[in-house]
């Protein structure tokens, strides 16, 4: 089964920039991943609820929203919203090499490196992104998947890893076929 992983700053980052996309690819049989840094718990409460409740507020919408459209494995990490370029490289990058290895999408969507609408967080997320993605495709000299703390392609030993690509390619806001 072919498998599509949106990686967001937040919950309903996914349902702006690209459940459209996610509806046509679920209704395809697409399985779609969503995984989102951040409960979104500095957003806006609208009087929806309290600042205390909106982390689970936001949380449900999401599940609905994926719901609406066919469906979606959710995910969430725990980094504070606002502040997500704060977050530590090497645990950031750890989390996200885990879970593109975990769920082996064949296409990943998250922002463009301006982060579609100037957001720090979705600037932050892209470069996330953009740092784990070829780090999750490569292989050390034995086929085993390398290290995810690796940096451009050294590991620990600062020996080059081979790289065996997974069938996987990067979308940055430009979701595209993945026939």
């Amino acid at each position: 089964m072919k498998r599509i992983l949106f990686i967001g700053a937040h919950p309903d980052d996914e349902t702006f920039f690209a459940a459209g996309t996610f509806a046509k690819y679920r209704e395809a049989g697409v399985e779609v991943h969503v995984l989102s840094a951040t409960r979104g718990d500095q957003g806006k409460c609208g009087g929806i609820c309290t600042p205390e409740e909106l982390p689970q507020v936001r949380e449900g919408e999401l599940k609905e929203a994926m719901n609406a459209i066919g469906g979606a494995h959710i995910e969430f990490l725990s980094y504070c919203d606002k502040k997500l370029s704060e977050a530590p490289i090497e645990e950031m990058r750890v989390q996200l090499v885990t879970s593109i290895r975990r769920i082996r999408p064949h296409l990943a969507i998250t922002f463009d490196p301006h982060g579609a609408n100037q957001h720090p967080d979705h600037i932050a997320i892209s470069r996330f992104v953009s740092d784990a993605v070829p780090i999750a495709q490569m292989r050390d000299g034995t086929g085993k998947q390398g290290c995810p703390t690796a940096l451009n392609g050294f590991c620990g030993r600062r020996r080059r890893s081979c790289s065996v690509c997974l069938p996987m390619r990067i979308r940055v806001n430009c979701p595209g076929s993945i026939s």
